[in-house]
């Protein structure tokens, strides 16, 4: 039973590059705020089914749960922005990288010990980022093709930086809590992600008036991102809780079939293609991911 829970993990967290896309390319100016929104809440809603709606206040809980929230938005809205200017495989390569942030912070804050592999995966990290942004043709690509670029590199970094703080603030909650109070956890970050987001889709209305469009054409893709995000999450706890799977095999076998499974299905359902160089950096990237988590 575990390894199809672990099936279902390494699928869901996959899938939700292919719909985070997918809501982007509904309409011309799809609201990021809307569909992030829509994930809050039926986050929310998720957990709350899950946690049968029983509640207790913790202090610990509620500040880690808000510093969550706030991460979160970052990770969610930035991604959306850079998958509308970027492909799927590079921003779900970089991303990937976020695991990176939560290592060293273990080095540093709890003192965990990293080995070889850790510096060999670091190492090839170095050349895949190399790889797959470096292009001889960019010296004659047009401004417009050049400002996308670096648009996609700013988003994806900022929401690499918000999955990494998503991923300490859970972590350290989990730990202080002896494992507690998810449900909570969660309707705190939720929280925040519903009321910021409403916020910044009042004020993108008024400027742009893409939120009904957005609604009307992609509300069941930020729905299923939402159910995703819920379901990938809980599939991780019980995986983690039963110990059947080792850890660092439980995210080394995320880490791969996720970046390979996202590309596979980038290139069958929207045709995207690499170039060789970013090909082989690709490559680099998932064996570089791997080696972190060992």
């Amino acid at each position: 039973m575990d390894y199809l829970f672990l099936v279902l993990y390494v699928s869901m967290n996959s899938s939700q590059f292919i719909f985070s896309s997918l809501y982007n390319r509904r309409q011309k100016n799809a609201d990021p705020y809307l569909c992030t929104l829509l994930i809050g809440a039926t986050v929310l809603l998720f957990y709350a089914i899950y946690g049968q709606f029983r509640f207790s206040y913790d202090d610990t809980t509620l500040l880690y749960g808000l510093l969550f929230g706030g991460a979160y938005c970052i990770g969610y809205i930035f991604q959306i922005k850079a998958l509308k200017v970027g492909s799927v495989s590079l921003t779900s390569l970089l991303l990937s990288y976020s695991l990176l942030v939560p290592i060293l912070f273990g080095v540093i804050y709890y003192h965990d010990s990293v080995g070889v592999p850790f510096w060999i995966g670091l190492g090839l990290l170095l050349v895949a980022l190399f790889l797959v942004n470096y292009n001889p043709a960019d010296k004659s690509a047009s401004s417009t093709d050049k400002k996308q670029k670096i648009l996609w590199l700013v988003f994806a970094m900022l929401s690499f930086c918000g999955n990494a703080l998503c991923i300490i603030c859970s972590t350290m909650q989990q730990k202080l809590t002896g494992g507690g109070h998810r449900f909570e956890f969660m309707t705190y970050a939720m929280a925040v992600v519903i009321i910021v987001n409403l916020t910044l889709t009042l004020i993108n209305n008024r400027k742009t008036g893409a939120t009904l469009p957005s609604l009307k054409r992609g509300w069941w893709c930020a729905v299923i991102l939402g159910l995703l995000n819920g379901a990938t999450n809980l599939c991780y706890m019980v995986l983690a809780a039963n110990g059947t799977i080792p850890v660092a095999l439980l995210n080394s076998i995320n880490s791969a079939g996720s970046l390979l499974l996202a590309f596979l299905l980038a290139r069958f359902i929207f045709k995207e293609k690499l170039r060789p160089l970013q090909l082989v950096g690709f490559i680099i990237g998932v064996c570089s991911v791997v080696l972190f988590t060992l």
